[in-house]
């Protein structure tokens, strides 16, 4: 067993902390609150040790840790974005639901008392809890907490009762003028949510339970297959969610892979989808194609997983099981080759344009307006300039003569191998799917040999426009799968 700096029984021989996952809530609990900006709970490699926080590598804010001393406060986010204010405050360790009765001293000061909620106050009063901040670090304590690296510890404090392992920390601060300073209101402090690893202690030795290791990866499906094939790469710094029924998320390292280690409980596992630009085509940035196809793999322990629908996972974790294979793959969007309806109907496109390629086209079912009943009739070009004039002119007023001019802009794309017929574009709509131009095409031709004429709104005309608006912005370039992610943007995520 290893031997924690100061770790001590509260109770006499064994103490047991079963713990599960935790989020980070921190929250001004109601107005007039007089702490501004924020503390977070974070470790100390320098004092404890590396492999502390067991959020795994890339973690946004740590809430789940080895042992009840890996704990420790700062003085808030090291960018200088809201950190807290400069001033005197205090912390309490406590137990969830009772941040509102419990922030000040109830008990004697006896190890091992845990008559209260007010963690702390079972070991110490709030005055060796007391801490100063100024320019935005933790500089001074007048307690025998230690500070370190402008880190203050909250250890010792008694185990929580929570049923799912949690604790909450509260800082608040005591010399606000106008405030009352000592007791404080729940309403002038902050809270941070965190959990202990499941740890058996003896004395001041503890020796942690097996936790349950989960890992995966996300990649770029370069084959939009819904699988993370050989050769397939991983992107990093991708944010992905877990939650126990609290949410904690995780930044896959620089392979695109992430590892964590979790408690009994049952977790779902999640990507978060990258914050989507609108431009012309209202396009997505990026788009999720796997895990259609479940690679996850259980070992030992009872540990079970399983693929949702929508394309998370459920994971049961058990003491020592793991698993592996929880992938989420991703595509971007850019060009492909696409030429416009313009370049067609140009001098440029014209010259292309070559017998063979009016045949072909004639034997779409390409349409144009009819003055009368039924008020359109196939569309058979004979020659480029007729063509020309016929791409120019075309309208959405029936849906099915603008889906016609798209549709011959692209099949002369791929006959000229501008664009591949196997390459991948975006639909979007009721498709919203990723389909090669080939199938693109072809659906399109099809739906106009039965609804060739789609001016009334309906099912119909909504499908043609789907088409059309697929077939727009491939032919303008800009929905076609690309085929490695250094041709992709930085994902980008809500709040970012």
């Amino acid at each position: 067993m290893g031997k924690r700096p100061g770790l001590r029984s509260l109770a006499g021989a064994v103490t047991i902390v079963a713990t599960a996952a935790a989020a980070t809530v921190l929250f001004v609990a109601g107005a007039g609150a007089v702490v501004a900006g924020a503390g977070f709970t974070t470790t100390n490699a320098n004092y404890n040790g590396p492999g502390t926080c067991f959020n795994g590598p890339g973690v946004v804010n740590c809430n789940i840790y080895a042992g009840k001393d890996d704990v420790w406060i700062n003085g808030g986010p090291t960018n200088g974005t809201n950190p807290l204010s400069d001033g005197t405050y205090f912390f309490v360790v406590g137990v969830p639901g009772g941040e509102n009765s419990s922030l000040n001293d109830e008990s004697p000061y006896v190890d091992g008392a845990a008559t209260a909620s007010n963690l702390s106050d079972d070991y110490d009063q709030y005055t060796n809890r007391t801490f100063t901040v100024a320019d935005h670090h933790i500089t001074g304590t007048s307690g025998t907490h230690v500070l370190d690296d402008g880190k203050l510890q909250l250890f010792p404090y008694s185990d929580t009762t929570n049923p799912g392992g949690e604790y909450f920390v509260a800082i608040c601060r005591i010399d606000t003028p106008g405030s009352p300073g000592y007791p404080v209101d729940p309403l002038q402090c902050k809270y941070d949510n965190f959990k202990v690893h499941q740890q058996i202690c003896v004395g001041d030795e503890c020796t942690p339970t097996p936790f349950g290791t989960l890992s995966g990866a996300k990649y770029y499906d370069a084959n939009a297959n819904g699988q993370r094939d050989p050769g397939e790469v991983g992107i990093a710094n991708w944010a992905i969610d877990f939650s126990d029924g609290t949410a904690n998320t995780l930044l896959t390292d620089t392979n695109g892979e992430f590892s964590v280690n979790l408690s009994p409980d049952h977790y779902t596992f999640a990507e978060e989808q990258a914050t989507n630009t609108t431009g012309p085509f209202n396009l997505p940035e990026w788009v999720q194609t796997g895990n259609t196809v479940d690679q996850s793999v259980d070992t030992g322990g009872g540990e079970t997983s399983a693929l949702n629908a929508d394309k998370s996972y459920s994971v049961t974790v058990a003491d020592g099981g793991s698993t592996s294979g929880l992938l989420f793959g991703n595509v971007c969007l850019g060009p492909g080759g696409g030429l416009t309806l313009g370049f067609w109907s140009n001098k440029n496109g014209q010259a292309l344009e070559s017998s063979a390629d009016l045949a072909f086209l004639s034997g779409l079912n390409l349409i144009q307006p009819k003055a009368s009943s039924p008020y359109w009739q196939p569309f058979d070009p004979t020659t480029a300039k007729q063509l020309s004039s016929w791409l120019l002119s075309a309208n959405a007023t029936n849906m099915a003569y603008m889906l016609s001019a798209q549709l011959a802009a692209m099949e002369l794309n791929v006959r000229h191998g501008f664009v591949s017929g196997g390459g991948m574009v975006y639909v979007g709509g009721s498709i919203n799917a990723l389909v090669s131009v080939s199938d693109l095409m072809a659906a399109a031709n099809a739906k106009l040999g039965t609804a060739p004429y789609t001016v009334a709104a309906g099912s119909d005309r909504t499908l043609e426009e789907t088409y059309k608006s697929a077939l727009d912005a491939a032919n303008n370039n800009v929905n076609f799968v690309q085929s490695t992610p250094t041709r992709c943007p930085a994902p980008r995520f809500p709040g970012q």
